[in-house]
């Protein structure tokens, strides 16, 4: 092999580790994106307490893996547009205290998934 021809080769295999660079970047991205949304998707729970509810589905989604939060997205977050599934909150207020609960949640069709 000639010096021009290794200069291009290593001139190629630093275009692909530059490309490279930039997909697991924007993977990192993507999985920030995604645990941002599954912390914070669902909350319920009595208002004062309701940051520390967050703080705790921070935490626990902090530790999982891409592929384990993408699951759960798919089975949670993104539903068939027959589905209208409640949110789970205590109707009990025998004793005075008042339960808050929001769900956000995306249609399959607006998501552009089939789901079976």
């Amino acid at each position: 092999m000639t010096a021009n021809s290794d200069e291009a080769l290593q001139a190629l295999q630093r275009e692909v580790q530059r490309l490279l660079g930039r997909c697991l970047l924007r993977l990192q991205q993507y999985e920030r994106l995604i645990k941002a949304i599954m912390a914070n998707y669902e909350i319920s729970g009595p208002p004062h307490a309701l940051e520390e509810v967050r703080a705790a589905r921070m935490t626990a989604t902090a530790g999982k893996t891409l592929g384990t939060i993408v699951s759960e997205l798919l089975g949670s977050y993104v539903v068939p547009n027959e589905v209208d599934t409640p949110i789970p909150t205590s109707t009990d207020t025998s004793n005075g205290h008042i339960s808050i609960g929001s769900r956000l949640q995306l249609s399959d069709a607006d998501f552009g998934l089939r789901m079976s």
